[in-house]
């Protein structure tokens, strides 16, 4: 009969414990940043810029003070790859189902690498408070940002980057005269042919020998008998 009591009251604990821990669960804040929007279109390293930013508790409890942190990102999700931007939005005590709304100034770093980035907004960006969920605090901005510096239009390629105005070109700059050009130097006199040496004597053509006489002829001699 006792053994029946004490497991009759275990099972008591064990369902008690049971539904205490999700109502324990679901007593709690969280917080998430509900919009965020900015007029911003080209940034220069070093240079701020005016973000509007929402923060609610959509949990059930009270959330303590916290602040909203913002950084660029490439792929709209919060990851350590984002680079983290100066400036914060301070987020008074919120009691459940209540938000506040404010415009932030936040300063780009100077050694921010230049490229196309979305920003980011995550409530309750140093993680202090205990929430019912701490993966939905994020929100990304719908457009992209340029980091570039304006005098050399440098933006990253990256599908869907905005392409900045380029501006008026300046005019060309003129041509200077050509100084007149030298006059050309004289050209030499050729000195005079030599004269040709006199042309020798052609030596004299010698004499023709005389003709020998012919000697007489002989006498015939006498026929002979037949």
């Amino acid at each position: 009969m006792q053994s029946i009591r004490l497991l009759t009251a275990a099972t008591c604990l064990v369902a008690l414990a049971a539904f205490a821990a999700p109502a324990s669960a679901k007593s709690k804040p969280n917080l998430k940043v509900k919009s965020l929007s900015t007029t911003a279109s080209t940034i220069e390293p070093g240079r701020s810029f005016a973000v509007t930013v929402r923060t609610s508790n959509v949990g059930s409890a009270i959330a303590k003070r916290s602040k909203t942190s913002f950084a660029l990102s490439r792929d709209r999700k919060e990851s350590k790859r984002d680079y983290a931007l100066k400036g914060t939005q301070s987020v008074s005590r919120l009691i459940k189902n209540t938000s506040v709304s404010t415009q932030v100034t936040i300063w780009v770093p100077a050694k921010t690498p230049l490229g196309s980035y979305y920003v980011t907004a995550c409530a309750d960006g140093s993680k202090k408070l205990a929430e019912r969920n701490e993966n939905d605090n994020c929100r990304a901005t719908r457009s992209r940002i340029l980091i570039a510096f304006p005098e050399l239009g440098v933006q990253a390629n990256l599908p869907g980057s905005p392409t900045p105005d380029p501006g008026p070109t300046g005019p060309t700059g003129s041509t200077e005269n050509t100084g007149p050009t030298g006059p050309t130097g004289a050209t030499g006199m050729t000195g005079p042919t030599g004269a040709s040496g006199p042309t020798g004597a052609t030596g004299e053509t010698g004499a023709t020998g005389a003709t020998g006489l012919t000697g007489p002829v002989g006498p015939t001699g006498p026929t002979g008998i037949f």
